[in-house]
């Protein structure tokens, strides 16, 4: 597919993957999903999402892209969370209450 759209192998590898890519699925022998089609979803994307949707992450990030390194180096939960949606200050609140 990429061959035909002009895409050398090295362009291809160096795309960044989009939050909006849908990957289609790949069915079993027998017809039903080995993998069901949708979007490619590992733990520290969720995350990135989850924080994306609640506002804490501007809309303009690309989860994708992210590893679980750089959400821990965000250190989003170690600011003052005065600036926080409502939301987000409870969690802050309740994560600081358990650190050692």
């Amino acid at each position: 597919m990429a061959q035909s759209k002009g895409l050398s192998f090295g362009k291809l590898m160096s795309l960044p993957e989009q939050d909006d890519w849908v990957y289609p699925g790949v069915k079993d022998p027998k017809g039903g999903w080995k993998y069901r089609p949708g979007p490619s979803v590992v733990c520290d994307v969720l995350v990135c999402r989850l924080w994306k949707a609640g506002g804490l992450l501007p809309s303009s990030v690309n989860c994708a892209e992210f590893t679980p390194f750089d959400l821990y180096e965000l250190d989003l939960f170690l600011q003052d969370a005065s600036s926080l949606p409502p939301g987000c200050k409870v969690c802050v609140s309740l994560l600081l209450s358990l650190s050692p």
